[in-house]
């Protein structure tokens, strides 16, 4: 079939083509545009769930090693999320549930011509591993 267009005398097959061609190039575009937003999901995902293990080893959603976490996070993955404790607190029984919630906003540009917000959403959950007496 790829042939008979290729081949056709009146020039019909050359125009599909160009149509096609640019179909598959405005598909590419729009692709490249949702990147970012997959990106920055992923970069969210990991940041709930390094911080969450934080707060697992320390036994505490308040230590110094979760707030660490947190800005190391922000500087290695460049995005700075609100971060809600939805269980945890200051000191986490051992075997204790700790859930984090994190919240943003990412930016969708169609062929620079309107722009969206995207809220993105993480959560993560663990168990604390600090005993308390």
């Amino acid at each position: 079939m790829v042939k008979k267009f290729i081949g056709a005398e009146r020039g019909e097959g050359y125009i599909d083509v160009a149509v096609f061609m640019l179909a598959i190039m405005l598909a590419f575009a729009f692709f490249l545009d949702l990147l970012p937003i997959f990106i920055t999901k992923y970069n969210l995902d990991m940041f709930a769930s390094e911080v969450v293990r934080a707060a697992e080893m320390t036994g505490s959603t308040t230590s110094g090693a979760v707030s660490l976490t947190i800005s190391n996070m922000r500087e290695n993955t460049g995005i700075s999320p609100a971060i809600i404790w939805e269980r945890g607190g200051p000191k986490v029984q051992l075997g204790s549930e700790i859930t984090l919630r994190l919240e943003t906003t990412e930016t969708l540009s169609l062929f620079g011509v309107g722009h969206f917000p995207v809220p993105l959403r993480a959560r993560a959950s663990g168990m604390s591993e600090v005993y308390y007496k």
